[in-house]
């Protein structure tokens, strides 16, 4: 059976116990307060801040008056197991919503099996916790709890799995099987690679690269609230290694001079394409997206900092580290000069003229 913290900031369940959850808002006065206009959930998030679950409150009523009730059966539990998570106790609102408690969920092993929930299971209890406004504090609410016997027939009943999902295997694609849902339909699908996702939908291809724990998640949705559901994984080894990129690209080139530098890849598979996902080119030089190389004969000077070559394909995306090219102006020419008189000078004839021919003018750095 769930237990709880009085004010909600713990809470420890058994891997395959169903999660069953009361809650009552009073006022002060003790009167169950009207919540028909209002929505209540009950969020679970993994590490990073990442929703995994959520339960929507049903509005039931006993003898007491109007509850919420939070119920999942076993396979919610069995399929959180091992994770660090955090529950909070919120309103919605069309904008947002307010968090009225926050707390930490302990999901223990156990080897009792999945149980469900419905009208057979004898001897269910569930944990109500009633919270009454503080008169002498406003906003505040004072808790208190009870355990209660479960009655399974108020209310709508929540989406449950009768038979969890699976995964079946032909060569490098992955079929995920919904399962069966009862009082739902599977909404969303996805795959997790060691508790990560990283794709959506039926089915996965297998790029080779992939190594550890595969799961197929199923998020069922009903008129009583969603559940997600995991199968149970499959091992997976990698095959293909990831595509790599190497070289070293000159760093400095001149106007008027060609500019060639192509990089090498290794390992992958499938057809790769490249990108200069940094940085830009001057004038004269190009990128070629099916070899990654840049050539040209550049004809403006300056700068192209922070260039990176990133190649991909079916394993995935590779870079070079960023680098900078420098492009100096061209080199100006020699002015000319040339020795202008006799090629012999006589003996005895002193007045021979001699000279150098050259530009009248010599510009500014020539």
């Amino acid at each position: 059976m769930l237990k709880t913290a009085i004010d909600l900031t713990s809470y420890q369940l058994a891997a395959g116990e169903p999660f069953l959850l009361e809650i009552q808002l009073q006022e002060s006065t003790g009167a169950v307060m009207n919540l028909a206009a209002r929505e209540f959930v009950l969020a679970f998030y993994g590490s990073g801040r990442t929703q995994v679950a959520a339960i929507d409150g049903q509005k039931l009523t006993d003898a007491t008056g109007l509850f919420l009730r939070f119920a999942r059966d076993g396979l919610f539990s069995d399929g959180l197991f091992g994770q660090d998570l955090t529950v909070e106790f919120a309103e919605r609102y069309k904008n947002g919503r307010n968090v009225i408690t926050t707390g930490k969920l302990t999901i223990l092993a156990s080897s009792g099996g999945v149980q469900s929930l419905d009208d057979g299971v004898v001897g269910q209890f569930v944990v109500r916790i009633t919270m009454r406004a503080n008169a002498s504090s406003p906003g505040t609410l004072t808790p208190s709890q009870q355990i209660l016997p479960y009655q399974p027939t108020l209310g709508t009943p929540a989406p449950t799995f009768t038979t969890a999902p699976s995964i079946s295997r032909s060569g490098s694609r992955l079929t995920g099987n919904d399962g069966v849902i009862a009082n739902g339909t599977a909404k969303t699908r996805e795959w997790l690679l060691d508790g990560t996702v990283i794709a959506s939908g039926g089915t996965y291809d297998l790029v080779g690269t992939e190594a550890g724990q595969i799961t197929y998640r199923v998020l069922a949705e009903g008129a009583g609230g969603t559940l997600r559901v995991s199968s149970a994984p499959i091992s997976v080894t990698a095959t293909v290694t990831k595509v790599t990129i190497t070289g070293t690209p000159p760093t400095s080139g001149q106007v008027g001079t060609a500019y060639n530098f192509m990089p090498a890849t290794a390992n992958g598979s499938g057809t790769k394409t490249f990108a200069l996902s940094g940085g830009s080119l001057l004038a004269g030089l190009a990128f070629s997206t099916s070899t990654g190389a840049i050539t040209g004969t550049p004809t403006a000077a300056g700068s192209m900092t922070g260039l990176v070559i990133t190649v991909t394909d079916s394993t995935g995306s590779a870079a070079l580290p960023a680098f900078s090219v420098t492009i100096a102006a061209a080199a100006q020419p020699v002015p000319a000069f040339a020795l202008t008189g006799p090629a012999t000078i006589a003996e005895g004839n002193p007045s021979a003229e001699y000279g150098f021919a050259g530009p009248a003018t010599i510009a500014e750095g020539n």
